[in-house]
């Protein structure tokens, strides 16, 4: 009692009379044996009242319930012997020794044989992957008992009597992780209490002890699984949380405490609201899971991984920090604090923040889901989606009840496929409609489009029964038509609205998806990195890529192998009958997609967060060590653990809740094969839309007076959050709080101010280039036609013009000449329609479209489709739309793309940052080793060190690479190059390969007329021959006349065009009487017309249709019988056109002695006159760019949905050596590996569409190229998202290509684009030369401060002296150098001359070294830095040698600043902002040393005409020496560039 006297007593009391001090006293003790002992008792009554709060929730009936529970609960024994027992109305679950053993088979006979007899149990199944049976007693509870005792007698019986359960092994029925958790928040509250009184108890020193052993198992990975294979998950939970709680409330002080018993009892809330969520959704479960379940009888062996999971961010912090903390508590032991000193080293290396974060995170998105339906089965689930990297995905998950044909044969010539198609599909619609267990909803006019008459039957081919219904895998099946066979189809299952959206956020989340499905799936085949067989082992399949070092998640409804293996099984409880069968194996259950896309949403939050989690581990493990090495027994030196525990759990719970709640899309398109199905069908399929009125709604917000302020604001406060997620603001901002932690807050507020200023120019650019391309496609708004369905056969419907946007599924749209498609569509009506979709499928032709289906086709063949961003281009038609924004064909590929990390040159920065912190940082501890072993006070010696290690970081490093880049994209704006984000200039500088779309991109996206052949001849148009013109202005006739208005059809306009320019008016010199429009079926267009002495038919058309109708030829003025010879001359002419990848038409007339009564009759009896080679011209830049690119090794590839042939002839007319043309079917039948060889090898790209474009880019990519894409076109739009470059044409090209894109050519002309390389490497030249001025001064610095420290005992320089050499050295000079032009941007305006313009700008882009942090930065650094240490440390000796010490430093830092200004002189020589910096800065210098009070505040004293002598001679000699000696020594080889 006589400590705790004089632990309340204090020296006033004692000045007191006695007989004050003596009642005082009594009080006093009285006072804490009260309040000890109620805080002693707090515990156990919280305890006690979480146990009846839990015992409510478990349907604990009794206290003798309750104490069993607690009972098990605190068994110290390794395996549990308590049976497990769950009573629901009057069904049990009763678990069973032995049953997931090797004995399982005989423990399921031995029940067989004793349960089938008891007639208390009507029925009842085994689950021995759970080791329980399910049984349902005839009188309930009073059932139990008994049933139990037959158990406990199979067991008997079986031998199994003797084994006990793990207590790793977890059922959500278990009752114990929630009294568990239950027990913990009791606890932690109770200890709250205790800690007010626990400052004056005589146990602080073992409680510290305890507490931070506590820390360091919780937060070790290692050390926790360990314990929990022997006391299992919730008494791990337990024994840690208690120890946590007891370490806290007695060996801290109250306010340390209760703040960490505070925040520790908000992460048990969290578990526990988990545990209780978890419990509640198996009670909701359990009704239907037990409606006889299905058995399994065999149990699974346990799942051993074949190689050790990869760690994620949380075991990688882990084991940096538990490094420091053993060093940090040897070191405290050998120093003399002891144990407790070794205690609080631990503790504080313990990375309490990091875990915190994911368990947050894992507990609300447990939570959240939890309650939306998703049933956890195993609680780790959520703490390994921030390592996921695989995903597997078994198609049985994807696919609905509902049948679909597949693909579709013909045997009878009277039937087509597509009419074999269209009757199959009717058949299967036909049995839907009619079976009472299709629960979904039919439409009214269902049965119109029903097969008739019955007379037509699928049939087994084998044995033609009848078919059976839904297979588990697609089947062929026989049509009969009055009971003939007529053809067969291939029936497998619809799939998944949602099926889409999941493979799109699993790919959005990173991961590597594996889709093992059929032919059902096949719709998704482009959305998976891989796609297989559904036949061999899934499991097999997860373990290959766990060996390959992946992290694997499995989705899947019943491969219950697979999901046992998987790191994160995630299942899908199927419906069978009136119960769910249940995927025992799996970690989460979900009941349908929707919870599946949700649980993916998960994945790339939780990488986050544990990033974020990781950061801040390290950073408070940073400053709680610096704080315990400087102040050990300050009461904050845990302040950094506690703050950086709270932001870690609250960010991770914030994160969590936020992520969980995020709904999957809503609106959803079908995905059927629409092309496939009749008008009729489709109208079936598709839902009447709401009243269009309904749907706009006024934005009204936008009328609010300073909305749209608070808009741009909170949009700007969005960007600053992204660029402050850069990847040195970490280590700025523990490098500013540990500087003002040793008492240098200037230094701090520099390095806050950079990463302020850093980041506020960044989004403030970002948000500029935002807003730019707002307004460019502010006019841009697509809007439809909408009318009734009611209407569809109307002449004049009543149309409502409805944006884009607001279209939803089924709404029936008109298109009329001129219009550009909103939305994916099926048509319904078409009249002479003609689309020009080269945005989808890279061809400049137009393409006809049609109403009948068109089964079995790709996408560029399905001609009842229109698509998004395609253009109409001639005729009318009506079309139902089918897909709208992300569900379109372009919207799809686009989703699908994953954007590569573009990081800019920060990141670049960032690698060179890491490689030169731990020299840095040893740096320090060199200087702060130095000063302790001369005798400097420890304090002393370690705020020198932490100097040195501050100022050798390279704060200025971030905001010159914004400013370099921010001023390198603002003059690419004057080129007509829009950057959205400023961090892809730097990527600019780095590429080495250039994709390109090529129609409309490398070519003007529109026909010209090329070339002019006979038999015998070919001419360009602009030759002089005069067979040339003749044909020329035939052809021309053959045409619409331009003076009656638009000429619809591309190949007409092309043929007048050349026409007008090289014929003039001439071309039109006769009189036409009657014109034949070109029509597909018809395959021609004829005009008849009066020359000037003859009445004259003149056809034009596609050489099969024309060809047939001529019986002569024209040849030398001369007509000759067309022939059989002729003929193959003709073809032959026709093939070698085609071979140079042209549109060939053929020109043929016939004179006629009278008018026809009908024009289109006459049309025969032709004279062949020649042909017409017509192509998708290149532009005028694209040779003078290709030529340019190629000449400085960047390689060229050209990728196109075009025909081959085609493709090639353009690659030969730019200079792309095409060798073999690469399809995108030669892509698909290769597996991955020989894919990336045969990207690696070809330069051409033909017939690829745009989920090909993306895996030729990924592989790219993948191969170590950096990559440019460039295309207009929505196809490309997921090529521009994936490449490290997007770069999309504004002139032409859709909007999805722009939005993806991160820089936008404003003008049609590509060869802006060598402007955009000069700049990228011109900015990372200047870049390069700041980072020597910032870098290899600060690596001078540090080796001079070294030699310092080690002659003198004390670092030559004091931390304000740093500040000055950063600010007048780093800031100024290295902005100016990264500002500075240097006459690297070429003028786009001096000439016109494209030729002349690629020249110039390849021969600067030549001068200029590629991009990249190599050899060459590591030699200027290596330079810079022996320049600048030698520099100062032979001034600093000299001064030592004729002064004082202090003079000596001041000497020192004028040849240390002297020299770094003059190699910066000498870096930036050509640039006027360069010389008036570094003056300045010797100006400034000048002024500080002289300057009597400010000479003092920076540690300096004036200098005599010696000592500026010394500093000066020093300085210029180091600066010359940098220059001169580089020059005589062997030069550092860079690696040249390859051209391919």
């Amino acid at each position: 009692m006589s400590f705790l006297l004089r632990g309340v007593v204090s020296p006033w009391w004692l000045e007191a009379p006695t007989s004050v001090a003596a009642e005082m006293a009594r009080a006093g003790v009285e006072k804490v044996v009260d309040l000890g002992t109620k805080a002693a008792q707090a515990p156990v009554h919280a305890v006690a009242a979480g146990a009846r709060a839990g015992a409510s929730l478990l349907n604990l009936g009794s206290d003798e319930e309750l104490r069993d529970e607690f009972a098990a609960l605190i068994d110290p024994h390794a395996l549990r012997s308590r049976r497990r027992v769950a009573l629901y109305e009057d069904r049990a679950t009763v678990e069973v020794r032995g049953l997931d053993s090797g004995k399982s088979g005989d423990v399921t006979q031995a029940l067989h044989r004793t349960l089938d007899r008891r007639r208390d149990v009507r029925w009842w199944r085994v689950n021995a992957v759970t080791g329980r049976v399910v049984a349902a007693l005839e009188h309930g509870a009073a059932d139990l008992p008994a049933l139990v005792s037959a158990i406990e007698s199979v067991e008997a019986d079986t031998a199994v009597g003797d084994l006990d359960w793990s207590r790793g092994c977890e059922h959500p029925g278990d009752r114990e992780p929630l009294l568990a958790a239950a027990i913990q928040v009791a606890g932690d509250v109770g200890a709250i209490g205790l800690s007010a009184v626990g400052a004056v108890l005589p146990l602080r020193g073992p409680a510290r002890m305890l507490r931070a052993a506590a820390a360091f198992v919780d937060t070790q990975p290692r050390l926790r699984k360990r314990l929990e294979e022997q006391l299992g998950r919730p008494r791990t939970d337990m024994v840690l949380t208690t120890a946590n709680a007891i370490g806290n409330a007695l060996g801290n002080s109250a306010a340390a405490g209760t703040a960490n018993l505070v925040i520790d009892a908000v992460h048990r809330g969290f578990t526990l609201t988990e545990s209780m969520t978890r419990y509640a959704q198996w009670r909701k479960w359990e009704t239907e899971i037990d409606r006889r379940p299905a058995e399994v009888c065999d149990p699974l062996s346990p799942s051993i991984r074949v190689v050790e999971m990869p760690q994620g961010p949380i075991e990688r912090v882990a084991d940096e920090t538990a490094a420091g903390a053993l060093v940090g508590a040897v070191t405290s032991v050998l120093g003399g604090r002891g144990l407790f000193g070794a205690a609080d080293a631990l503790e504080l290396g313990a990375p309490k923040a990091a875990r915190a974060s994911r368990e947050a995170y894992g507990a609300l998105v447990s939570t959240v889901l939890g309650r939306a339906g998703v049933l956890t089965l195993h609680p780790r689930v959520w703490r390994r989606l921030d390592r996921l990297s695989a995903l597997v995905i078994d198609g049985e998950s994807l696919l609905t009840s509902r049948r679909l044909v597949l693909d579709a044969e013909t045997t009878d010539q009277r039937w087509s496929v597509a009419d074999v198609w269209s009757a199959g599909q009717r058949l299967l619609w036909e049995r839907e409609a009619g079976e009472a267990a299709d629960n979904e909803a039919q439409p009214d006019d269902t049965d119109r489009y029903l097969s008739s008459g019955g007379h037509r039957t699928l049939v087994h081919p084998a044995t033609g029964k009848p078919d059976d219904g839904a297979t588990p895998r697609p089947v062929w099946r026989e049509l009969h038509d009055n009971g003939k066979p007529v053809g067969r189809v291939l029936i497998g299952r619809e799939l998944d609205r949602r099926a889409h959206a999941l493979l799109s956020r699993a790919r959005s989340a990173g991961l590597r998806v594996t889709l093992a499905a059929g032919a059902d799936a096949a719709e998704l085949r482009s959305m998976a990195d891989e796609f297989v067989s559904p036949s061999p082992s899934l499991s097999e399949r997860v373990r290959t890529l766990q060996q390959d070092g992946h992290v694997v998640a499995v989705l899947s409804p019943r491969a219950h192998k697979a999901l046992a293996c998987a790191d994160v099984g995630i299942g899908l409880a199927m419906r069978e009958g009136n119960a769910l069968q249940m995927p025992w194996t799996a970690d989460a259950v979900c009941r349908d997609l929707g919870q599946a896309h949700r649980v993916l949403a998960a994945i790339a939050p939780a990488r986050q967060v544990s990033e974020r989690g990781r950061s801040l581990a390290l950073s408070a493990a940073a400053l709680g060590g610096l704080l315990l090495a400087v102040a050990p027994d300050s009461a904050g030196r845990a302040s950094p653990m506690t703050a950086a525990h709270y932001t870690g759990l609250l960010s991770g719970a914030y994160t969590g809740w936020r992520t969980a709640r995020t709904e999957p899309p809503a609106t959803l398109a079908p995905l059927l094969p629409w092309h496939a199905l009749e008008p009729g069908e489709v109208l079936s399929r598709l839902p009447q839309p709401g009243p269009v009125r309904e749907r706009a709604q006024p934005d009204t917000a936008a009328r609010i007076p300073g909305v749209r302020v608070l808009t741009s604001a909170a949009s700007f406060a969005g960007q600053l959050r992204r660029e402050l997620a850069d990847p040195l603001t970490p280590i700025l901002g523990v490098g500013a709080v540990a500087t003002a932690v040793l008492g240098a807050p200037s230094d701090a507020v520099l390095l806050s101010s950079v990463l302020a200023v850093n980041a506020l120019v960044s989004a403030w650019q970002r948000q500029r280039a935002e807003g730019a391309l707002h307004r460019l496609f502010e006019g841009e708004q697509l809007t439809a036609r909408v009318i009734e369905r009611a209407e569809l056969d109307a002449g004049e419907p009543r149309e409502t013009r409805v944006p884009a946007n607001l279209l939803t599924l089924g709404d029936v749209i008109v298109l009329r000449a001129g219009d550009v498609v909103p939305a994916d569509a099926r048509l319904l009506r078409a009249d002479d329609l003609e689309m020009d979709e080269s945005g989808l499928t890279g061809e400049s032709i137009t393409v006809d479209k049609q109403v009948p289906a068109t089964p079995g086709t790709s996408v560029a063949d399905r001609a009842c489709m229109v698509f998004e961003g395609s253009t109409v281009v001639n005729g009318a038609g009506r079309a139902i739309v089918v897909a709208v924004g992300h569900d379109t064909q372009a919207g799809r590929a686009a989703a699908g793309a994953i954007p590569p990390e573009k990081a800019g040159v920060q990141a670049q920065l960032r690698r060179l940052t890491d490689r030169a912190l731990p020299l840095t940082l040893t740096g320090g501890g060199v200087v702060t080793g130095l000063g302790i072993l001369r005798g400097r006070p420890l304090r002393t010696a370690i705020a020198d060190g932490v100097a040195v290690a501050v100022a050798a970081v390279p704060e200025g490093l971030p905001l010159v690479a914004t400013v370099a880049q921010l001023a390198a994209a603002r003059r690419l704006s004057r080129h007509g190059v829009l950057v959205r984000a400023s961090r892809t200039v730097e990527a600019l500088g780095r590429v080495d390969t250039l994709c390109f779309d090529k129609t409309g991109t490398l070519t003007e996206g529109r026909l010209r007329l090329t070339t002019l052949a006979d038999l015998d001849d070919q001419w360009s148009p602009d030759a002089g021959s005069e067979d040339a013109h003749r044909l020329l202005r035939a052809a021309a006739r053959a045409c619409p006349d331009p003076a009656e208005g638009p000429i619809a059809h591309a190949t007409d306009r092309a043929v007048v065009d050349a026409a007008a320019q090289i014929l003039g008016d001439d071309a039109r010199h006769w009189d036409a009487i009657e014109e034949i429009p070109f029509e597909s079926n018809r395959g021609y267009a004829a005009t008849l017309g009066h020359t000037a002495r003859k009445l004259r038919l003149i056809a034009k058309g596609a050489p099969e249709v024309v060809l047939s109708r001529c019986t002569r030829v024209r040849m030398n003025d001369t007509d000759h019988p067309f022939d059989e010879r002729m003929r193959e001359r003709a073809e032959r002419a026709v093939r070698d056109l085609a071979e140079q990848g042209l549109r060939v038409l053929v020109v043929a007339r016939r004179d006629l002695a009278t008018e026809p009564d009908d024009v289109e009759a006459a049309v025969v009896e032709l004279t062949l006159l020649g042909f017409l080679g017509l192509a998708d011209a290149p532009r005028p830049q694209t040779l003078p760019l290709v030529t340019a690119l190629q000449r400085n090794g960047i390689s060229v590839r050209m990728i196109t949905g075009d025909h081959p042939v085609t493709a090639a002839a353009v690659a030969r007319q730019l200079g792309i050596e095409a060798g073999e043309v690469v399809t995108g079917a030669d892509l698909d039948r290769l597996d991955e590996t020989a894919q990336a060889e045969l990207i690696e090898q070809g330069t051409v790209f033909a017939r690829v569409d745009p989920e090909q474009k993306v895996r030729i880019v990924a592989a790219l990519r993948r191969a170590g190229h950096v990559v440019g894409m460039t295309g207009d076109g929505s196809n490309d739009a997921a090529a521009i998202r994936t490449a490290d470059v997007g770069i999309g044409l504004a002139a032409q090209g859709s909007i999805a290509a722009r939005n993806a894109a991160d820089m936008v050519l404003t003008r049609p002309d590509p060869l802006v684009l060598l402007h955009a390389l000069v700049e990228g490497r011109g900015m990372w030249q200047r870049v390069t030369d700041a980072v020597g001025v910032l870098v290899g001064g600060n690596a001078g610095e540090v080796a001079f401060t070294l030699y310092g420290t080690a002659v003198s005992g004390r670092a030559p320089l004091g931390t304000r002296q740093f500040l000055l050499v950063n600010m007048l050295t780093d800031m100024f000079p290295a902005m100016a150098l990264a500002l500075s032009r240097d006459g690297d941007a070429v003028d786009p305006d001096d000439t016109d001359d494209p030729k002349a313009q690629a020249e110039r700008a390849a021969e600067r882009l030549a001068e200029l070294p590629r991009a990249h942090l190599g050899t060459d930065l590591l030699h200027t650094l290596g330079v810079r830095g022996v320049a600048t240490a030698t520099s100062a440390s032979v001034a600093w000796t000299l001064g030592r040698v004729t002064g004082t010490q202090r003079r000596a430093a001041t000497i020192g830092l004028v040849a240390l600043i002297g020299t770094q200004l003059g190699q910066t002189l000498v870096s930036g020589y050509r640039s006027p902002l360069v010389w008036l910096t570094t003056a300045a800065s010797g100006a400034v210098l000048g002024a500080v040393v002289m300057t009597p009070g400010l000479c003092t505040y920076f540690g300096c004293r004036p200098l005599d005409p010696v000592g500026w002598g010394i500093a000066t001679t020093c300085a210029t000699t180091a600066t010359a020496a940098a220059v001169l000696l580089p020059r005589l020594l062997p030069q550092p080889q860079s690696p040249a560039p390859v051209a391919r």
